[in-house]
């Protein structure tokens, strides 16, 4: 039997996921690395240390030796930029980062407005305009222009591409022709033979490289599939393959998504527009840089020493609205206001550990209802929403967001998502799978009602986002920054 690996390559973590062709997970291996800051508003890792946990989790899983096809996701937006010889000429400059504001409104007086949508702080081509006007001695080593997934691709197979899911997420694509934007690039001065080939996700790369499969301990024969953007692959992984599904997504970053039928050159306020890695489908993507980062944050003000599970029963013994303490996540900024701040709004000294835990959960999934506001403005309408990433470990999390957005939460009961979607690309590549249906069929035991709004709660709740709306707008739409 055909062994299936999602390898998924995140910004707090890389997981490695094993699948039979019943996608039942046989095993799984996870290497934590963090996010380097050197200067404030930068955000950098390391594509080595990203390889080097790839060969770690696969000499942990021990696969001894047999044929297996891989697929691929990764965090989007981020610049890997290698030289001839394929090495990394500085670190990635990833999604979190909002160095670049002056590149940006540069890019956006030449850009085609029907593609402004996708370019902010933290995609590719701002970090990449970025380099060639502050590091010129770096600009002039770089070869290829890559995303972070690709970069894996890249060690696997020496194929150095990317596909349509990752490509729509860098500034530097166009929707009208489904390639790269050479007019803009050509605007720019950025040489377009710096962007490599774009494939579909579903694709084969090619084979292993020998000596890796030893490395690897692995066939040679196997296979490497394309596969696509962490977004498309966690959508995949917990089955939505049709429209009307909307997700809500927790991890470092949160983003609310809606799979849909719509135009993809069709302006969305606030919103972003990226192809679906299988079909015609398009994602509308509405996404916080201000999501499980927080709760870190306040974990390491707490000492550290509390897990989640603990702060789960901290905000469990204070009752909705945290006693009136209201807080704005925005300690990282946001794409649409770089200079958004965090805010606790309303603090005495009645309050206690468990209320700031409280308030910053509350926050987190108002700034979510905050989104949520867009896609209703823009008359997009959903049938379902399921809950994903690592906020619906917590019991807490999925309620709050049953009442704050007062609908159903579904959760799909697979661990590690986009792995997982990584793993069905891997099935769809080699024909394992004929279709996202039967995929969907596979899939489908695993979606689990978790939570239903409390009418109480629901009412609170509309109270507090008010309040959460004012705190907002006199803070930093008005101008006090």
């Amino acid at each position: 039997m055909n062994k299936l690996v999602g390898i998924d390559v995140g910004t707090s973590s890389l997981k490695v996921m094993v699948t039979n062709e019943k996608l039942e997970v046989l095993d799984t291996y996870r290497v934590d690395y963090g996010i380097n800051q050197p200067f404030p508003h930068w955000a950098e890792q390391d594509p080595n240390r990203w390889w080097n946990a790839v060969c770690g989790s696969f000499q942990a899983l021990n696969l001894d030796g047999c044929s297996i096809t891989i697929g691929l996701s990764g965090q989007m937006h981020g610049l890997v930029a290698v030289d001839v010889y394929g090495q990394p000429v500085r670190p990635s400059i990833i999604w979190a980062d909002n160095r670049s504001s002056e590149e940006l409104q540069k890019i956006l007086l030449h850009a085609n407005k029907e593609n402004v949508y996708n370019i902010w702080l933290g995609t590719l081509l701002p970090s990449l305009l970025w380099v060639k006007e502050n590091e010129p001695e770096v600009y002039s080593k770089i070869d290829k222009v890559m995303l972070p997934k690709d970069y894996i691709r890249y060690k696997l197979t020496g194929e150095i591409a990317t596909e349509h899911s990752d490509a729509c997420g860098t500034g530097a694509y166009s929707f009208f022709t489904q390639n790269w934007d050479f007019d803009l690039l050509e605007k720019l001065g950025i040489n377009p033979s710096l962007f490599p080939p774009i494939h579909r996700s579903t694709d084969i790369a090619g084979m292993l490289i020998p000596e890796v499969a030893h490395q690897l301990m692995i066939s040679e024969q196997s296979k490497v599939a394309y596969g696509g953007s962490d977004h498309s692959m966690q959508l995949l992984g917990n089955s939505i393959f049709s429209k009307g599904i909307l997700n809500c997504n927790i991890g470092t970053g949160s983003q609310i998504s809606l799979t849909s039928k719509f135009h993809k050159n069709k302006r969305l306020e606030g919103l972003s527009i990226f192809s679906h890695a299988v079909g015609d489908l398009t994602n509308i993507v509405g996404t916080s840089l201000n999501g499980g980062s927080v709760l870190q944050w306040v974990k390491g003000l707490a000492g550290g020493t509390f897990s989640y599970t603990e702060f789960d029963r901290l905000a469990e013994g204070v009752s909705v609205g945290s006693n009136d303490l209201v807080f704005l996540p925005y300690l990282n900024g946001e794409r649409n206001h770089p200079h958004a701040k965090g805010v606790f709004f309303g603090l005495t000294t009645s309050h206690t550990l468990a209320h700031l835990v409280r308030a910053t959960m509350e926050g987190m999934i108002y700034g979510l209802r905050d989104i949520l506001e867009d896609f209703k403005n823009s008359g997009l309408e959903y049938e379902r929403v399921i809950s994903s990433g690592g906020g619906t470990k917590s019991r807490v999390l999925l309620q709050m967001q049953a009442d704050i957005f007062d609908c159903d939460i579904y959760v799909c009961d697979t661990k590690e998502q986009a792995a997982m979607g990584a793993a069905i690309i891997a099935g769809l590549s080699i024909g394992t799978f004929e279709s996202l249906g039967s995929v969907e069929h596979l899939l489908k035991s695993k979606m689990k009602l978790m939570a239903s709004p409390i009418k109480e709660n629901v009412e609170e709740y509309r109270k507090g986002f008010e309040l959460f709306r004012k705190v907002y707008n006199r803070n930093f739409r008005e101008g006090i920054e």
